[in-house]
């Protein structure tokens, strides 16, 4: 016989036996051949796990190179219409920007004009749906900032009215006396 289909003796070695519960078979547990098998399966599962590993960075840098090979195939024509495309896009969002800072400056402008304590304050709250940028041409900013200071009045600075007839009381100081000074200097 040998030694797996043995059952041991009660006193043997291992001392560890018990017997299969209700249900269960002739046969005897052994408890320390069960945990050397549990260990030696984690073993070989940590052993697995770590080849797993090595082999999908593996992959990744073999797929790595597929595509440096491939781009490296493609023609010369077609390499330079998908540099062609990339350059497009960067062209759109160049030609977006530049369209929102020419629309951020001409609020600003009129919005210092209409007298904004902050004029960088109106292209964030005004509604711009209105407005419209053709070219280097804003048109419609005007309606845009009139309707914003109609609805938030405070963000434009009180316009002081002059004093054209002299009816503003006196800073305090007395005026000086012209006659007297006349006579002083002899004019």
């Amino acid at each position: 016989m040998d030694e797996e289909t043995k059952t041991p003796e009660v006193g043997a070695e291992t001392g560890d036996q018990v017997q299969a519960g209700p249900g269960g078979g002739d046969e005897d547990f052994d408890k320390a051949r069960a945990l050397e098998t549990i260990r030696q399966q984690r073993e070989s599962e940590r052993s697995l796990e770590k080849l797993l590993k090595e082999a999908q960075a593996r992959l990744a840098k073999m797929e790595a190179e597929e595509k440096k090979r491939a781009q490296a195939e493609l023609s010369e024509t077609e390499r330079l219409q998908a540099e062609n495309q990339e350059l497009a896009a960067q062209l759109q969002a160049l030609a977006q920007e530049r369209e929102t800072l020419i629309l951020r400056t001409a609020v600003e402008r009129a919005a210092a004009a209409l007298g904004f304590h902050n004029p960088a304050d109106a292209y964030g709250l005004a509604d711009l749906s209105g407005v419209e940028v053709d070219g280097g041409e804003v048109s419609g900013v005007d309606k845009a900032l009139k309707a914003l200071v109609k609805e938030r009045p405070y963000l434009i600075k009180a316009v002081e009215k002059p004093d054209i007839d002299g009816s503003k009381k006196s800073d305090g100081k007395k005026q000086p006396d012209r006659d007297g000074i006349a006579r002083r200097f002899g004019i």
